[in-house]
């Protein structure tokens, strides 16, 4: 009976909780209306010297912003020219490996081949 009681209000303090938190964690909704920013039914906006430009950013700012992203996507492309470079480097290295492998596999036939050869001619020798 007491276990019931404590695993009964475990479960009505946990969905309580379940249930309240969206609630609190709502801060970051629209307007009132849904469609406009949060702060916009307060009025005008003062201190903005144009429609797009916010106080404290000005135009050289964004014309550094702006280069520094022409002059971000310009490295992620050399590095992209890299990474190609170093595949196909890699993909000689393995051709030449495999190469490799397979003049030894010929080599090591040519052996094997070779020992049969005198196997053959030592049993021939025994027989004659």
């Amino acid at each position: 009976m007491h276990n019931q009681i404590i695993k009964l209000s475990i479960i009505i303090l946990s969905s309580i909780f379940l249930l309240s938190s969206p609630a609190l964690a709502g801060g970051k909704a629209k307007g009132k209306n849904k469609t406009q920013p949060p702060g916009w039914e307060q009025g005008e906006k003062t201190g903005w010297e144009g429609e797009d430009t916010p106080p404290g950013l000005t135009e050289e700012k964004l014309e550094k912003k702006q280069k520094a992203g022409v002059k971000g996507e310009e490295t992620k492309a050399g590095m992209q020219k890299q990474s190609k470079k170093t595949k196909q480097e890699a993909e000689e290295e393995k051709a030449e490996q495999e190469a490799e492998i397979e003049k030894q596999k010929k080599e090591r036939e040519t052996e094997i081949n070779q020992e049969k050869e005198k196997i053959k001619s030592n049993t021939k020798k025994k027989e004659g």
